[in-house]
């Protein structure tokens, strides 16, 4: 697999987030991690998501309504993530041995 690259959009709501949330990506790893303020488009396209991402929400939303809750939350998408292959994010919750596991049992 390639090296991982990590690009974070900071938060004017929220400043500092983002640094930290970067420097935790880089500690111990050889991980490039790009810190930006906003987005840039190209050919004034908005930017759109991928597939990857796609699928981990709609299994954030099926894992909420499995629940019996109206709206998926946080913990919804990275109980999804945790079931991805080839995504350097899951990959760096592995590293961390979070597991998908241990994300159900705060579900509930």
């Amino acid at each position: 697999m390639a090296e991982a690259s990590f690009t974070i959009f900071s938060d004017a709501n929220s400043p500092g987030w983002a640094e930290a949330f970067a420097a935790l990506l880089r500690d111990g790893s050889s991980v490039y991690v790009n810190v930006v303020d906003s987005v840039t488009t190209v050919e004034d396209r908005a930017p759109e998501p991928t597939r990857t991402l796609h699928r981990i929400m709609q299994m954030a939303v099926v894992k909420a309504r499995s629940c019996n809750r109206f709206q998926a939350n946080a913990l919804d998408a990275l109980w999804a993530l945790c079931g991805e292959r080839d995504v350097p994010a899951a990959d760096l919750l592995e590293r961390y041995e979070i597991s998908r596991a241990d994300v159900a049992a705060r579900l509930t």
